[in-house]
């Protein structure tokens, strides 16, 4: 929860109109993507090893891929 409030206070300067059309608009969304992406990887990597522990990698993997690159696309759109 710590790293999502983060990542909330990293982007939320953005809605300010001079500062998202400044240098530092890519760093805060660098570092609120950074911040995202581990709070999503501490969500939903489990803590005990799964019987098909491939499978469930790899399912887990392309879902964080899926939404940090719809993320990393947006941010560019």
């Amino acid at each position: 929860m710590t790293l999502v409030l983060i990542g909330a206070a990293l982007v939320a300067p953005l809605a300010v109109r001079n500062i998202a059309a400044s240098a530092a608009r890519r760093w805060l969304l660098a570092a609120g993507l950074g911040a995202g992406a581990v709070a999503l990887g501490a969500t939903k990597f489990r803590d005990a090893v799964p019987d098909d522990w491939g499978r469930t990698s790899f399912e887990t993997l392309m879902w964080m891929l899926h939404l940090l690159g719809g993320a990393v696309w947006r941010s560019v759109a």
